[in-house]
């Protein structure tokens, strides 16, 4: 599938439109979805991420400063209505000790 997306209003189109199949993807699917992109458009997601996503020492700060509360949710933003039991309890366990460790307290799924 092509979507056009030179303009402001289109690329939200797009997003709207690719999210919207993200959200309610697997894992693998989006893994492959994600895989599809970069290899058809040349995105380097992980290029991306680094980029845009809040570090280590940023989440400290952020944390430290007590204006902003970190709350953990999924260690990779999976829909968990879409995992077994078994993959839930892990993405929520590795959200939980991830956030425990970047803020130095312990932190509980907030559903």
């Amino acid at each position: 599938m092509k979507l056009d997306a030179r303009t402001i209003r289109q690329k939200r189109q797009v997003y709207s439109v690719v999210a919207s199949h993200f959200v309610t993807a697997s894992p693998k699917k989006i893994r492959q979805g994600c895989a599809e992109l970069s290899d058809g458009y040349g995105i380097d997601f992980p290029a991306l991420s680094d980029k845009n996503a809040l570090t280590p020492a940023m989440i400290r700060e952020m944390h430290a400063s007590g204006l902003v509360e970190f709350g953990a949710h999924s260690a990779r933003h999976a829909y968990l209505g879409r995992l077994d039991n078994s993959e839930t309890r892990c993405e929520i366990t590795q959200s939980e000790r991830a956030t425990d460790l970047l803020t130095t307290q312990s932190v509980r799924f907030q559903p």
